[in-house]
C-alpha cells in the first residue's frame, strides 16, 4: 500500500491479487466500525466491480470469519452510488450485477436497489428519503460506513460524467442524470456531499483502458469538472483505491512501498 496526495493506493499484480487484497482490506475494514446494529454499504457497477464481487463472494465462503460473514448477510444495508433506469432484472442493472454475484447467493438480508419505475427527480428524492431515513447523519448528511466508486476511461466516477459540473444540486445526495451519447440510460447517482459524508471511499478499476484515468486520478492536476472521479474529498473521508499493474501503467513503481515487493 502507498500513499499520495491523501488517498492510499492497494495494488495488486493481477486482478486475481488485486480482490485478494481487497478482501483483506475488507476484513480490516470490519475491525473498524463502530459498534452498532448495522453497517451502511454502497455498491458500485462495471466490469471492475465484477471481479472484485467475485473475489468478496469466494472469500465470504472460505476466509471469513463466522463474525465477519453474519456482519456481511444480517447487519450490512446495500445501496448503490448509481444506477441506470433499466429493469433490475437487465444485464445493464448494476444492482443485478452485485444480487446475481454476490448478495443473493449469500441471502444478504438488507437490500435497497435504486428505484427505477417513474419520473427520474421523483425517484432520486425517493432513494435520498430512503438513504437519510436509514443511515446515522451525525454531521447533518447521511454517513454510509462505506462507499464503493468505479473509474471510466473518461474519469467519470458513479454517474458523474466529464463536462458537466458534479456538484450540480449537490444538497439533494441523490440526483437524476439524463442519458448522453457517450453515457446511455437515464441514470440515479450519489453526489460528492454524499460520497464524502462516508467514512471511506473505495474506487475499484482494473485493465489499461484505465491508465490514464488513474494517472489523472494520482497527479491531481485537473479539475473535477474534467475528472469527476476528482470530488472524492482526501480531507473529508478515507479514500482508497484498488487496483492492478495493467491500470497503474508507468504508476506502478510509485504505487509500490519500499518494505514490499513489486
Amino acid at each position: 500500500m502507498a500513499v499520495s496526495n491523501g488517498w492510499r493506493w492497494i495494488l495488486g499484480r493481477d486482478a486475481g491479487q488485486a480482490g485478494e487484497r481487497f478482501c483483506v482490506e475488507l476484513e480490516q475494514w470490519a475491525e473498524r466500525q463502530p459498534p452498532r446494529e448495522f453497517s451502511g454499504i454502497a455498491l458500485t457497477g462495471g466490469e471492475s466491480a465484477r471481479v472484485f464481487y467475485a473475489a468478496w463472494a469466494e472469500a465470504f465462503n472460505t476466509r471469513f470469519s463466522p463474525i465477519l460473514r453474519e456482519r456481511l448477510r444480517s447487519r450490512a444495508h446495500y445501496f448503490w452510488s448509481d444506477e441506470r433506469f433499466v429493469p433490475h432484472s437487465s444485464a445493464e442493472s448494476n444492482f443485478h450485477l452485485a444480487a446475481e454475484i454476490l448478495l443473493q447467493p449469500r441471502a444478504c438480508q438488507h437490500i435497497h436497489p435504486a428505484p427505477v419505475d417513474g419520473r427520474g427527480a421523483e425517484c432520486a428524492r425517493e432513494y435520498a428519503r430512503q438513504i437519510r431515513q436509514l443511515l446515522p447523519a451525525p454531521a447533518g448528511l447521511p454517513q454510509f460506513d462505506l462507499v464503493l466508486l468505479g473509474l471510466g476511461e473518461d474519469g467519470h466516477t458513479a454517474s458523474l460524467f466529464p463536462h458537466r459540473d458534479p456538484y450540480q444540486d449537490d444538497e439533494l445526495l441523490v440526483r437524476f442524470v439524463n442519458a448522453s451519447a457517450d453515457h446511455p440510460h437515464d441514470r440515479l447517482t450519489f453526489t460528492p456531499a454524499l460520497i464524502n459524508a462516508a467514512r471511506e471511499v473505495w474506487f475499484l478499476a482494473l485493465g489499461r483502458d484505465k491508465q490514464p484515468a488513474v494517472r489523472q486520478l494520482y497527479e491531481r492536476r485537473a479539475q473535477p469538472k474534467e475528472i469527476p472521479a476528482l470530488v472524492a474529498d482526501p480531507a473529508r473521508t478515507a479514500v482508497s483505491f484498488f487496483l492492478d499493474l495493467d491500470a497503474a501503467g508507468a504508476l506502478a513503481p510509485q504505487l509500490v512501498p519500499d518494505t514490499e515487493p513489486a
